[in-house]
């Protein structure tokens, strides 16, 4: 995630959708969040490892192995909880 607002972001809200091709419906579609260690400052970039918690739905065996999962940022909020930015 390259931070391109100008000011430092805290936390993050995201849409996440997975689906495998040719399924109609998807496996999940659901909105979650992910506070920043540290922030992102602007102009930085940081890389995330998100992995699903085993004992949630992200984490179920019934899901494909050929699932595919694509997030959409929904909302940016500073390091004092305001919001800097939010999805039209």
């Amino acid at each position: 995630m390259t931070n391109n607002t100008g000011e430092p972001v805290a936390q993050a809200h995201f849409r996440g959708v997975l689906q495998s091709p040719g399924r109609s419906t998807p496996w999940m579609d659901e909105t979650f969040f992910y506070t920043i260690s540290g922030g992102i400052e602007p102009g930085e970039t940081l890389e995330w490892s998100l992995a699903p918690d085993s004992t949630e739905a992200w984490g179920s065996p019934s899901i494909s192995d050929d699932a595919q999962l694509s997030i959409e940022v929904l909302r940016l909020d500073g390091p004092t909880g305001d919001m800097l930015w939010e999805r039209p």
